[in-house]
């Protein structure tokens, strides 16, 4: 019987995600595949399902759940991963799952298991199974993080999405700690360059690029192929909104092919200047909202 897996991915990019592992889009934030990777891109979490339920409560949740009889080496631990609006936490379920697989005489180890059963949930649907890897999203190289940077799985599925050819330039004005230009590094971009504003946001970017073994061009040209930034607009900072319209009119002279923007800011599509096509995505990675506006010129 062929195995199946779920990779959890931030939601929006569902499609991009399925299409680096040979997939396809189960649910929101999920997709489901056949053979496991040495490494992933965009996928944060990887189980091995095994069972399905559709409940209408948590005792109907545990009921199914209790008829499946686990082969598993031990010693195990629950985890639970839990979206929607029910009357029970993960904790709970966690703690009931893990005391039900231990009436079947499996031992537990909260800290050293050799099995960690997941449990999937999204509002009345449940998906159990094997953990295979989990924290995905997290790069060795990272070792310095911008408080408003986005997560390297975000990163890495917007580059793929774009598909810059590796000739082109690429250049982002507002780095942070760079994880859009070591990103796109690692995927083959050739000609890559960064800047920012903030010299302790440059610094940490350059430390980060260093420890990822990767080499950046840390200066800003003049004109260049294509722009890709995270233009993270503050509501505490009254101008800020002033600063980003200002960034999108002084893109117009600089860009010569693609614009792409990953922005907390709903609103900034209003402000996009004439001369662009315009494409946006809605990303949500767990109570955080982003959008991503791909804008190329019009011909």
């Amino acid at each position: 019987m062929t195995k199946k897996y779920i990779g959890i991915v931030i939601e929006g990019i569902e499609d991009i995600a399925a299409k680096e592992v040979q997939g396809k889009r189960k649910e929101k934030g999920r997709i489901l595949f056949e053979e496991l990777k040495k490494e992933y891109a965009t996928v944060d979490t990887v189980y091995e399902v095994e069972e399905e339920y559709t409940f209408t409560d948590q005792e109907d949740l545990l009921e199914q759940i209790q008829k499946k009889k686990w082969v598993i080496e031990e010693p195990f631990r629950v985890t639970c991963k839990r979206q929607g609006d029910h009357l029970f936490n993960a904790n709970d379920i966690e703690k009931e799952v893990g005391a039900l697989i231990y009436e079947q005489g499996h031992k537990v180890s909260l800290k050293e298991p050799k099995t960690i059963l997941f449990v999937d949930i999204q509002d009345n649907k449940c998906m159990l199974g094997k953990l295979i890897q989990d924290n995905l999203d997290k790069r060795a190289y990272r070792v310095r993080r911008n408080n408003t940077g986005i997560s390297a799985s975000l990163a890495a599925a917007v580059l793929r999405d774009a598909n810059f050819p590796e000739e082109e330039t690429l250049f982002d004005p507002y780095s942070k700690d760079g994880v859009l230009v070591i990103e796109a590094k690692k995927l083959g971009s050739k000609q890559v360059y960064a800047n920012d504003f903030n010299e302790n946001n440059l610094r940490n970017a350059k430390i980060n690029a260093k420890m990822a073994k990767i080499s950046i061009e840390w200066q800003s040209p003049v004109t260049v192929d294509n722009i890709i930034t995270n233009l993270w607009v503050p509501a505490r900072i009254e101008k800020s909104k002033e600063y980003a319209i200002q960034f999108l009119e002084e893109s117009k002279n600089r860009v010569k092919k693609r614009l792409i923007l990953i922005t907390n800011w709903k609103e900034l599509e209003k402000e996009i200047p004439k001369g662009w096509i315009m494409e946006k995505k809605r990303i949500v990675n767990r109570v955080e909202v982003n959008y991503v506006f791909y804008l190329k010129r019009s011909s």
